[in-house]
């Protein structure tokens, strides 16, 4: 097969007319078929389309974008720097950069604007917005827009100090008058004054962090093309399945140099991208060849296949949201990952992978095939002592046993005693019905009282063999623990008893397995990030490890593993074992002699921010001589290797909302009904509550801000109108 091919999509070509203008006088006198298709006949089309005309010169100056941001103002001495990123800020810091603090930040046509709470609340009263603080022109030639961190996607705006004050001065200057004043009052309240005071020269940085992965690369794609960014001419797209690759060519109108944009999203967005590369595979002679590749991967149509940025160090990034935060449609999605890449040197590869979603089997070694038995929860007796025993309600997700109290449980609906509804043919209700049950199983762990980690169960037991002592004994079992201690556990009937202990054991030898795979599949694509091939030969199982049940929640846990963590920049790390389900981060305490981890806190992600790299490590106030940033080997109990250091493995979760010790969560807006009104959150400079964890590798690192990013960016599309009005807070200026 030939490894390259190429198509070419026509964006609205038009030819150049280089003949001379026509006199205005002959021009103006047109009428009837002759003004057809003139500039003439275009000025009475746009008289009769006058409402449509109005509506996109209200555009001009009005908002386009607004959104919470958390934003940190810096001063750097260099001029004209058109890239600033995290490799910049350790080369040559900012001689200036203020902690995070979160604004609202408004996106006008040319122009990007900074507010925040005034200091006395009735002036907003009187003023009837917030206060803005800067005004950042969006100019090629003064302002630059760049990616700080690629892994969490944070924005850096930097913008030219000199020309920067001399517009404010000439505003500051100008003559008296009714609209002008009112500009020169915004300006002369705003904190832009304060940094420029002592600076002539030098650039001011603004490095941005959005909640939502996907907002902030709807940003990038918008700030970018108002900054005159220009696509490539061609779209290359690998196919690593079957060792090809592809080539979309992008075609540009001959006059104006760009692209016309309703025919460029039309033809770039994700689906008819794939669609096209599909159609042209089955059409290449060695068909036969990709159909045995395709059915052995499981891939019946265009439908499992999907677009992926491939980076580096390995992290596939999906092309996953087909719409935006706000339930608007997201055509762009493709292009503002082309976008990025044109300004940033950290190479990304666009791929067309199987949509692959976590295992339901695990292959050992030898060529045994364990597939993933199902979970089991109920009732049982807790026996505390000779004459005192509890009712607990025990449920299995995720290689832990979760304990709840009985008046906390939340058992599944009995199922009907006849009929069924088979889920292939009655899809959307299998949909709500699976809905329903995540949403309940993340109830339960977020109400539970503690877990258990199958790995910590040495053995699971009947107290005295079974036909000896008392009958009763046939109905108690024991769990034994490999750090010493038990817990002896009682059914309602033997036979019940008997099923738990099957189950369990079956659980426990799956799990175990399970995660000695995982750790060996993160040390593969460790080592294949740095430039090791592994036995494999292939990099089919990253597919694995950025896999879809994260994106599509088709787990009640999203993700969940220890972490080492802090609550607050002083505090000492603890280790924790960490849930991520249902929009919340479930913390367990663990420790060296217990194997029952205790819930400490539920941590509602609603309104959170998440950074990691460079800016999460500064949170932490560590002595400079206390060498932070070497690396040193390290081997953990599932047989993990890892030598990255605290910068690599950090990363931070900045809260709106903090940690409860409560399951109910009343105070997270995304628990509450669609209808019920919530308290708006004020912007805040200092935060809340701030977590900061640290992972055992940076690989593990990534995956946990990845997997945090898509549970929020599920949560806020099953909640739209919660997360309307927690943007829509806040007044700004309407136009100017």
């Amino acid at each position: 097969m030939d490894p390259t091919h190429s198509v070419a999509f026509e964006t609205g070509k038009t030819k150049a007319n280089h003949n001379s203008p026509v006199d205005p006088n002959t021009v103006l006198s047109r009428v009837g078929e002759e003004a057809q298709g003139t500039s003439s006949g275009a000025a009475v089309d746009a008289m009769v389309e006058e409402p449509k005309s109005q509506k996109a010169l209200s555009r001009q100056g009005n908002v386009l974008y607004k959104d919470r941001m958390l934003v940190r103002v810096g001063y750097h001495n260099e001029e004209n720097i058109v890239s600033f990123d995290e490799a910049a800020q350790r080369r040559n810091p900012c001689s200036k950069l203020d902690p995070f603090e979160e604004y609202i930040v408004v996106w006008r046509k040319g122009f990007v604007e900074f507010y925040q709470e005034w200091r006395m609340p009735f002036r907003e009263r009187m003023t009837g917005s917030k206060r803005m603080c800067f005004a950042i022109p969006l100019m090629p030639h003064r302002s630059s827009l760049s990616i700080f961190n690629p892994d969490d996607l944070t924005l850096c705006l930097t913008t030219s100090v000199e020309k920067l004050q001399l517009e404010v001065e000439a505003v500051l200057k100008s003559p008296k008058t009714s609209r002008i004043s009112a500009v020169r009052n915004r300006v002369a309240r705003s904190s832009q004054v304060q940094w420029l005071r002592g600076h002539k020269k030098g650039t001011q940085i603004f490095i941005l962090k959005l909640a939502e992965r996907s907002r902030t690369l709807d940003w990038y794609w918008e700030l970018w093309r108002d900054l005159g960014g220009q696509l490539p001419e061609r779209i290359d797209i690998s196919v690593p399945l079957i060792s090809t690759s592809i080539r979309l060519s992008i075609s540009e109108d001959e006059e104006t140099g760009q692209a016309d944009s309703a025919q460029l999203l039309r033809h770039f967005c994700p689906d008819m991208v794939v669609k096209t590369c599909w159609e042209m595979l089955r059409k290449k002679k060695a068909i036969n060849d990709i159909v045995q590749q395709v059915k052995l991967q499981g891939i019946k149509d265009e439908g499992d296949l999907r677009l992926v940025w491939k980076a580096s160090d390995g992290l596939l990034d999906w092309v996953a949201y087909p719409d935006t935060v706000e339930g608007k449609e997201r055509p762009w999605a493709l292009l503002a990952g082309l976008a990025r890449l044109q300004n940033n040197p950290s190479p990304r590869e666009l791929q067309l992978r199987p949509a692959r979603h976590q295992p339901k089997s695990v292959k050992l070694n030898d060529g045994t095939l364990l597939e993933e038995p199902p979970g089991i929860e109920g009732y049982l007796f807790r026996i505390h002592g000779p004459t005192n025993k509890s009712i607990i309600y025990l449920a299995s997700h995720d290689g832990c046993l979760f304990m709840t109290n009985k008046k906390d449980s939340e058992p599944p609906i009995m199922p009907n005693q006849e009929g069924s509804t088979p889920s292939e043919f009655f899809s959307e209700i299998h949909k709500e019905f699976l809905e329903n049950e995540h949403r309940r199983m993340g109830s339960v762990i977020r109400k539970s009282v503690g877990c258990i980690d199958m790995r910590d169960i040495a053995m699971i037991q009947y107290p005295s063999p079974p036909g000896k002592g008392a009958d009763g004994q046939r109905e108690t079992f024991e769990l034994k623990f490999t750090a010493g201690g038990s817990m002896k556990l009682e059914a309602h009937t033997s036979e019940i008893a008997r099923e738990w202990v099957e189950r369990l054991e079956t659980l426990k030898s799956y799990w175990r397995y399970r995660h000695r795979v995982e750790a060996r599949q993160r040390m593969d694509a460790m080592s294949a990030a740095s430039g090791i091939m592994h036995d494999y030969g292939t990099d089919e199982f990253l597919g694995e490890i950025w896999n879809w049940c994260t994106i599509r929640g088709c787990r009640p846990i999203c993700l969940s593993g220890r972490l080492y963590m802090k609550q607050g920049s002083h505090k000492k790390f603890r280790l924790k074992y960490m849930a991520l389900t249902q929009g919340t981060f479930v913390s367990f305490k663990v420790t060296g002699k217990a194997s029952f981890h205790v819930r400490k806190k539920n941590y509602p992600l609603f309104g959170a921010y998440t950074y990691s790299g460079l800016l999460a490590h500064e949170e932490i106030h560590e002595p400079h001589n206390r060498d932070a940033f070497l690396s040193q080997h390290r081997v953990y109990q599932d047989g993990l290797q890892s030598s990255d250091g605290p910068d690599d493995t950090t990363f931070c979760i900045r809260l709106a909302i903090s940690g409860s010790h409560s399951g109910e969560n009343a105070s997270n807006p995304w628990h509450s009904s669609d209808n019920e009104d919530h308290i708006s959150i004020k912007l805040s400079k200092s935060p809340r509550s701030l977590l900061i964890f640290r992972a055992r590798s940076k690989l593990e690192r990534d995956r946990w801000v990845w997997a945090i990013n898509a549970e929020v960016e599920r949560q806020v599309r099953a909640h739209l109108d919660q997360q309307n009005r927690f943007r829509a807070y806040g007044k700004v200026i309407d136009r100017w």
